[in-house]
């Protein structure tokens, strides 16, 4: 009788949660076991707060977070946006899955997800109800990840004063992550959100283990040395008056220019050139005010899920591409009506071909 019951239970809640997920792809990211799981604790979580319903006790919740339960977000703040981006100029599909993947795992967070979808000509949005969604002309064709972020901060309602800046190709491993971040804020600027980030392959597997920027300390200008660094992944939590990020590195070096500026150190990942340079410290200067070396970072790991292809663009070509060009950020690139970064006339032909070049190529 009691397995009768459970069927029935089950098949009531899997029926009233067609609608509000894709079941298929939803039990092929997850598995079946934590998809069934996923989905039952989803179920509870939206009864109760029809109901208005908190957890019975403190104990229960304590409880809830050691499982990994979802009913302790009942007792979460609301002033905190996660936010992130779809930018895949080359059309790989794994940049496509791990945004899906991302926007599935986020509604478990307990926190509003804000995202910014920027598609080339003869691409598709890769969903119906992003935050912000835009179509890139020729001039549009460089990075814009960066900027991106800063468009959705520049929208977001003014309720929401702490923002997580979180990668699509990141999956967080510490379930009290952003919980642990806000009450770091109360005392910082900026947190980030793990120590250390496993790389995998396409079959999973962890083929490399790397420090992130912070995780020898907070001290101002203590960072990790640069083959061991975490460049590419985005896991930060900041105060809302901590933004905006640089974004006018159209190579792709915005979130690292960024770090150095925090950080207070001069030792940047790129070489840059004197215009570059000016542009670049001018931001810099009010950032590293803003921030005041108060910056957090919370033990634990995460896991970075591949994206990107083979470049034909030389990496090392790419760290010295603004003084190979003489690129000035105030005259080559400008916000256009979008609120994109976009070209203007005047570049050098070959700052603009290579950095098409290698957008089309990686992502």
């Amino acid at each position: 009788m009691g397995v009768e019951i459970s069927f029935i239970v089950g098949l009531l809640i899997a029926l009233v949660a067609i609608p509000f997920f894709d079941l298929p792809e939803f039990v092929r990211v997850y598995g079946p076991i934590s998809a069934i799981r996923r989905v039952r604790n989803w179920m509870v979580l939206r009864y109760r707060l029809a109901r208005k319903r908190k957890p019975r006790s403190v104990s229960q919740t304590r409880r809830n977070d050691r499982r990994g339960d979802q009913m302790s977000l009942l007792e979460l703040p609301k002033d905190t946006a996660i936010v992130t981006y779809y930018f895949n100029p080359a059309g790989l599909p794994s940049v496509e899955r791990n945004y899906r993947r991302f926007m599935h795992e986020v509604r478990w967070w307990g926190r509003e997800c804000f995202s910014a979808e920027l598609v080339v000509p003869g691409q598709e949005f890769p969903s119906a109800n992003a935050f912000i969604q835009r179509r890139a002309e020729a001039n549009n064709i460089l990075w814009q990840r960066e900027r991106l972020l800063n468009l959705i901060v520049e929208k977001l309602p003014s309720s929401y004063d702490k923002i997580a800046i979180i990668d699509p190709t990141i999956l967080m491993l510490n379930n009290s992550a952003l919980k642990q971040a806000e009450a770091l804020l109360e005392n910082s600027y900026l947190a980030q959100l793990c120590r250390e980030v496993h790389y995998l392959d396409e079959k999973g597997a962890v083929i490399a283990t790397r420090r992130a920027d912070l995780s020898d300390g907070t001290k101002k200008g203590d960072v990790a040395p640069p083959e061991e660094r975490v460049m590419r992944c985005m896991s930060w939590m900041a105060r809302r008056d901590v933004f905006p990020l640089y974004d006018r590195s159209v190579y792709g070096f915005g979130q690292s220019l960024s770090v150095s500026a925090w950080l207070g150190t001069r030792h940047l990942p790129i070489t840059l050139s004197p215009h570059e340079r000016v542009h670049y410290e001018a931001w810099a200067r009010e950032a590293s005010a803003k921030v005041l070396g108060r910056i957090g970072s919370l033990e634990g790991a995460c896991m970075s899920f591949p994206s990107a292809g083979v470049s034909d663009t030389p990496y090392l070509r790419r760290e010295e591409a603004g003084l190979t060009y003489d690129y000035d950020p105030s005259r080559h690139v400008a916000i256009d009506e979008q609120g994109l970064l976009a070209w203007q006339e005047g570049v050098a032909p070959g700052l603009r071909a290579d950095a098409t070049a290698y957008l089309l190529a990686q992502t």
